[in-house]
């Protein structure tokens, strides 16, 4: 293939990291289009791509480009927006990690790096040719991020409760029979005022009770197990620990608290859609939308049933429902957070749902 008008297409293979990105040029006959480059994350770097287009574009006006992207986590993300923005005519598509590396073995089954990823990028371009991937709005891109991050809240507020829970075992081990959940703000504020089983014990009963939401039975108990309290840590020091702890567990609290409502926001900020639907189901309200909505499961759903029925196939992490009640496959741990907002009542109504689209 020697002359440029044959050359129709150039695969562009892309491994993305961190801190920059391995780009591979493959013309039609599978032969490289020029020699690889490596585009670091910075502007210098995406100049180098664009010039690199740029000239291969003056060598084969013809040719069109056909990008396809080996995202890693979210490190595609600026270089995804930068292509999009160019003037030059490309598809591009975004693979998904673990098929990018089968397809790698498959055909380089002796070669792991870098380079031979992005070359079996640049092959999957231009041999198999896949759909372009859609643009993703700006609004979803953030409203990603902020569910991200109230995922990994969650997880860091779980954590921080199990931390406090480890350590009253040795201060106050009696503690946990008498409150099913030790992040409840009674606990928080009994724990704050009185750190140990020995302050407990030593200040009054009506104290006690004086805390907000604690019952006076309960108060009544604490107070006796404190006085026969097994604990076998102690002193200045410790009180010191419990009050770090309850206070991290707070602040655990607080940030989710603020993150929900940024969520919310993000969500009402999304582009008029089809997931607006959604918020019609009894018992679903934005959070539960928002983090339904932020991997487009529900314009999926909306677009291939035409009603909000179809969610029910495309909830997060293989939940299903029968008999309204959910049941969770072991597979769904990494969706704790959707898991958390899908309330009996909307799984009851989003199952009525599917009967009447069914009906």
């Amino acid at each position: 293939m020697t002359a440029t008008s044959t050359i129709e297409h150039i695969g562009v293979g892309i491994d993305t990291a961190r801190y920059g990105h391995r780009v591979q040029f493959l013309r039609d006959d599978r032969q490289p289009a020029a020699k690889p480059l490596t585009v670091t994350e910075n502007r210098r770097g995406y100049d180098r791509l664009r010039q690199e287009l740029e000239r291969l574009l003056r060598l084969h006006p013809q040719a069109e480009f056909r990008m396809h992207i080996d995202a890693a986590g979210q490190y595609a993300a600026n270089l995804e927006r930068f292509l999009r923005s160019l003037p030059i005519r490309l598809t591009i598509s975004i693979g998904e990690p673990k098929r990018n590396k089968d397809y790698a073995k498959a055909f380089f089954p002796k070669r792991t790096s870098d380079d031979t990823d992005s070359q079996a990028m640049a092959r999957f371009a231009v041999v198999e040719r896949p759909r372009p991937t859609p643009a993703v709005a700006d609004e979803f891109l953030l409203l990603r991020e902020i569910a991200g991050r109230l995922h990994g809240q969650i997880k860091d507020g779980t954590r921080a409760i199990n931390r406090l829970h480890n350590l009253l075992a040795r201060v106050f081990p009696e503690l946990a029979c008498l409150a099913s959940d030790l992040g409840a703000g009674w606990v928080l504020d009994l724990l704050d005022k009185y750190p140990t089983p020995q302050r407990i014990a030593a200040a009054r009963l009506d104290s006690l009770k004086k805390i907000p939401y604690l019952r006076a039975d309960k108060a009544e108990a604490i107070h006796r197990a404190a006085q026969g309290s097994v604990h076998s840590l102690s002193g200045e020091l410790v009180e010191s620990l419990v009050k770090q702890m309850t206070h991290e567990v707070r602040q655990c609290r607080h940030n989710q608290h603020v993150l929900e409502k940024l969520l919310a926001a993000a969500y009402r900020a999304l582009p008029r859609s089809g997931h607006v639907q959604v918020e019609t189901i009894p018992g679903i309200g934005p959070g539960t939308a928002a983090v339904l909505a932020r991997q487009g499961r529900v314009h999926r759903a909306l677009r291939h049933t035409g009603g909000a029925g179809g969610l029910l196939r495309h909830l997060p992490g293989g939940v299903q429902f029968g008999r309204g009640q959910a049941r969770q496959s072991a597979a769904s741990r990494h969706d704790a957070d959707e898991r958390q907002r899908l309330r009996p009542g909307a799984a009851l109504s989003l199952e009525r749902g599917q009967k009447r689209h069914r009906a």
